[in-house]
């Protein structure tokens, strides 16, 4: 079975009160690929769906950027228990490596993204600094460098350019 009918109300039998659901994703994907609709309905509102997620997708980045730029967690907390210490961790960690990767490009608000990470680089930002020597000790980028590379570090010009930002770099 392909789809699943499920009833909105138990007593009533009728088809209006009924919604119809794909079983599984694929099916789903299927449709939207094959099926040719007169209107462009469908091919409309997954355009309109890819959209509204690219935009939110942004928002996390910006999440990512404002957390980064926070001096408190650059620094131990020495009140914080075990647990929350390394909830906050996981969360630091993964937003200083993966923020950039993540930047969705010509979507509503990616001038806000990249005013946000050109200020993220701005010289004289010393979070930008801690997040650097972070990315150098966890030797983020190595997978980039060709391997006989001998880089260990590099200025704002190098991380602009190896994470893709391209408008930072223009505006450094």
């Amino acid at each position: 079975s392909l789809i699943e009918i499920r009833k909105k109300e138990e007593p009533s039998t009728a088809l209006s009160n009924s919604t119809l659901h794909l079983t599984h994703f694929s099916v789903r994907q299927y449709i939207l690929c094959h099926m040719l609709s007169s209107t462009g309905q469908l091919i409309e509102n997954d355009k309109l769906r890819a959209a509204h997620e690219a935009i939110q997708v942004n928002i996390l980045v910006k999440t990512c950027l404002r957390y980064l730029e926070c001096s408190k967690i650059w620094r131990p907390s020495g009140d914080m228990t075990l647990e929350r210490a390394n909830m906050v961790r996981a969360f630091w960690l993964y937003a200083a490596a993966f923020w950039y990767s993540c930047i969705q490009k010509d979507v509503a608000n990616s001038q806000e993204i990249i005013s946000l990470v050109n200020t993220f680089f701005r010289p004289g930002n010393q979070n930008w600094e801690k997040w650097r020597k972070l990315l150098d000790t966890r030797k983020t980028f190595d997978h980039i460098l060709p391997k006989k590379a001998q880089i260990t570090s590099g200025n704002r010009l190098f991380y602009a350019t190896i994470t893709r930002c391209f408008e930072t770099l223009v505006h450094l």
